[in-house]
């Protein structure tokens, strides 16, 4: 007698077959696992150099994978931690995005030349190790804080009194420069035409950034400092102490 065959349905494409004298068979496979972090992968540059007490250019970056290499992993809390030279990132724990991806902020390096290294880590998984060198550098001139806006010490401005202020110029032209009041140096890059000692022009750029934001008139180790942006001071007086 010819078997009857009776397709009773068909579901998202897994047929239920009855045929007489024959089992049901089930075309569903197991269902697929979904992807488990596996991988740290930097995402910015292992290695870079810059001047001591100043950011890198690169923040340490990971980006946290599958075993592939090719899925990203949200929510996997990834720790990075300074283990030489001393210098600082802005977030030492953060938690990976929808892309996977988790940053340290920014990463300042030591006040000291030499070797500065950031590791970054997560349970289970293979640290990675971001090194960046503080380059040497020696400071050619002290220029200390006289007036602002023509008002002698202290003046009060932006929320804070200043006490007193600083510029520190550099031999690989880089510079710093703070008020004793807000509390951060703010390191920045200077070209200068003539002799401190003497006349000298100074133009002064943003070390992070690059926007020029003054320019400098130095006449016999008294410089006058007139602010390109809005947010300073419209000019400044220093005196070169060293």
């Amino acid at each position: 007698m010819t078997a009857v065959r009776v397709i009773l349905a068909t579901l998202g494409g897994a047929c239920a077959v009855f045929t007489a004298g024959c089992s049901v068979a089930d075309t569903n496979g197991p269902p697929s696992k979904p992807p488990v972090a596996a991988r740290l992968i930097a995402s910015s540059d292992l290695t870079a150099s810059g001047d001591p007490g100043a950011a890198v250019a690169s923040a340490p970056t990971v980006w946290v994978a599958d075993s592939s290499g090719f899925s990203p992993i949200a929510g996997v809390r990834v720790t990075f931690t300074v283990t030489a030279g001393g210098g600082t990132v802005r977030t030492s724990l953060a938690v990976s995005d929808a892309a996977g991806i988790a940053s340290s902020g920014s990463w300042q390096l030591g006040e000291a030349a030499g070797t500065n290294t950031v590791v970054a880590s997560a349970p289970g998984l293979p640290s990675v190790t971001f090194t960046a060198t503080g380059l040497p550098r020696h400071l050619i001139a002290k220029f200390e804080l006289q007036t602002m806006g023509g008002q002698s010490l202290p003046v009060t401005g932006s929320g804070a009194t200043i006490t007193g202020g600083h510029f520190y110029l550099y031999d690989d032209g880089t510079c710093d420069r703070w008020w004793d009041g807000f509390g951060s140096v703010e390191p920045c890059t200077y070209t200068l035409t003539g002799q401190l000692s003497g006349h000298a022009a100074l133009t002064f750029s943003d070390r992070i950034r690059g926007n020029l934001f003054a320019t400098g008139d130095a006449v016999s180790g008294t410089m006058k400092v007139t602010y390109t942006d809005s947010v300073d001071f419209d000019d400044e007086v220093y005196k070169l102490s060293g």
